[in-house]
């Protein structure tokens, strides 16, 4: 039973964290004018994500390693991709504004949190199924990758109407 609360605590921590870095700059345009790429910033600010959540796992994780090596390695695998799951949604749905606009834009987003949560749900039936040595913790699996795919598809045909004159 730890072993799923340690994932569901992963996801949605790496989540909230994803939405303060990803959503809550303070100046998006003066980011935007960086000298580095897009793309090395969203790494910077995965980076700075992952580095908190992975320090606070880190103690109950080697705790549920010491108790249950197997379960401590599913909740690692699967703690990382909660993580990664939060942080792609969030990635793909951010919306820099002033500092002072995140709190009303993100209580406008009610999906979006939905979505969150039924992540880490998913991945925590993944977690205390494979825990359990049990094959249908691929379905759970499965769920996750189908909501990512169909985020992903979601936010893209969006962003593609929002393009269209």
């Amino acid at each position: 039973a730890f072993a799923p609360t340690l994932v569901v605590i992963a996801g949605q921590l790496s989540a909230s964290l994803a939405w303060i870095a990803l959503c809550g700059e303070d100046a998006p345009d003066f980011v935007a004018t960086a000298p580095a790429t897009r793309g090395q910033i969203e790494r910077a600010k995965i980076a700075a994500i992952a580095l908190p959540v992975g320090l606070a796992m880190a103690l109950p994780l080697a705790g549920l390693a010491f108790a249950s090596p197997y379960a401590g390695a599913v909740a690692l695998a699967c703690g990382a991709g909660a993580c990664a799951s939060g942080t792609l949604l969030m990635l793909w749905r951010q919306a820099p504004a002033r500092r002072g606009l995140v709190l009303r834009r993100h209580s406008q987003s009610k999906i979006v949190a939905l979505i969150e949560h039924w992540l880490s749900l998913c991945w925590a039936g993944a977690t205390g199924l494979a825990a359990l040595g049990h094959p249908a913790a691929l379905a759970p699996l499965g769920l996750a990758a189908l909501t990512l795919v169909l985020t992903v598809t979601v936010v893209r045909r969006t962003a593609q109407a929002a393009d269209l004159p």
